[in-house]
């Protein structure tokens, strides 16, 4: 019986050891950019931005003021 044990362990250790690992998937995929308005400072995904001249703004008054 212990042999039948022994060997159960023996069996399983190496299985973990050289099992096909899955590859860690990156988390990146969700995240979205976040920029920096050039009006006020307010940090906002880079979908909601306007950009203008080359300067990202979070609002059409920030891009008023910034102009």
């Amino acid at each position: 019986m212990k042999f039948f044990v022994l060997l159960l362990l023996i069996l399983g250790g190496i299985w973990f050891f050289f099992r096909e690992k899955k590859p860690i998937v990156s988390s990146k995929k969700n995240e979205e950019e976040m920029l920096e308005c050039a009006a006020c400072g307010v940090f906002a995904s880079n979908k909601e931005m306007l950009l203008k001249n080359g300067k990202h703004y979070c609002s059409k008054a920030c891009e008023q003021k910034g102009a």
